[in-house]
């Protein structure tokens, strides 16, 4: 069986429906109803399937009318929406990614961490993050829950908010009520991760007193303005480059630059660490870097390389994304 090509076409609204998948290929090809379908619906993806036989033995359907289509759909796009992506070779590792982004907003995880934190099987990690857009001068936020397997257990998100770089306590207060409703036990334990500088430090003492925590850590994980890591050999007077290793990590009482872009190691650039550092809590900077590396593990960008960052504040950090796109990485 042949497998045909596939044309995706693609603009980020909201999570998944029955319609947010348009499939047709130019058997059932008609531009007016699938121009209709673009108008009507918040569709995600659109994915026009070409068989390679069609294209090449057919004069009906050969390639002037494969490129006609494509030209219909695109102009059908613009006139909606301002910014889309197309491939036009949608390899397999491309495809088992547009799969993975699909099975995510359908709640399918393909991955299970076992014991982030072994001390408490309940544990929950709390991702925070903010994204701003300077042009409507309005920011985002999102506040992720993630289980102790890695796995998302809700998320709450709020748009259009002011721009500003410190979430009130009343946002804060109202994200953390809503998630406490998840919470699997009356003596939870958290780890809040702040994309970040955490400036809300006080009020979220006040944000967990409130709902009755006891026990958690407040933690920054800064992506940005980090040094790199370079390793090096000056054995008998000759300096080699040596090759990192994933999960290597320097500390110091309450910081820690710990290396997860394991992608840098392959083609030997010196890794741009995570810088971490433990604002409170009940954890060692040690355990808390370790954490932040296993979270990095569940593979929700990219089926084949882990994340930079881990996935409560990757989650987080995708939905509070303000522009009109979500890129997939081939490889």
């Amino acid at each position: 069986m042949l497998m045909p090509d596939f044309f995706l076409y693609k603009e980020n609204i909201s999570p998944l429906t029955k319609e947010d998948v348009i499939l047709f290929d130019y058997e059932t090809f008609d531009i007016n109803k699938i121009s209709e379908n673009i108008k009507s619906s918040n569709s995600s993806y659109i994915v026009h399937l070409i068989n390679p036989l069609h294209v090449k033995q057919s004069d009906i359907l050969g390639i002037n009318q494969f490129e006609s289509v494509n030209k219909q759909i695109v102009k059908a796009l613009k006139n909606k929406y301002s910014q889309y992506i197309i491939f036009n070779d949608l390899n397999k590792y491309t495809l088992a990614n547009v799969l993975l982004k699909l099975g995510m907003k359908n709640k399918a995880i393909p991955w299970k961490i076992n014991s982030i934190d072994p001390q408490d099987p309940q544990h929950i990690f709390i991702g925070i993050d903010l994204g701003h857009d300077h042009k409507t001068k309005s920011t985002n936020l999102t506040v992720t829950a993630i289980d102790n397997q890695g796995w998302l257990i809700d998320k709450f998100t709020k748009k259009g908010l002011q721009l500003n770089e410190v979430i009130d306590y009343e946002i804060l207060l109202e994200a953390f009520l809503y998630l406490s409703h998840k919470f699997l036990n009356k003596n939870q334990q958290l780890t809040i991760h702040r994309d970040g500088i955490l400036k809300e430090v006080g009020d979220l003492h006040k944000v967990m007193k409130k709902i009755n925590i006891n026990q958690y850590n407040l933690v920054e994980v800064i992506k940005t303005g980090v040094p790199l890591i370079g390793f090096y050999s000056n054995y008998r007077g000759h300096k080699t480059y040596l090759d990192g290793f994933q999960g290597y990590y320097v500390y110091t009482e309450n910081l820690s630059y710990l290396i997860t872009n394991d992608q840098s190691l392959k083609t030997k650039t010196a890794p741009k660490p995570l810088k971490i550092r433990r604002i409170y809590g009940y954890k060692q900077i040690t355990e808390l870097t370790e954490e932040v590396y296993w979270l990095t593990k569940a593979y929700s960008q990219n089926i084949f390389e882990p994340t930079k960052l881990p996935i409560t504040i990757q989650k987080a950090n995708n939905l509070s994304y303000s522009g009109d796109l979500i890129q997939f990485t081939n490889q």
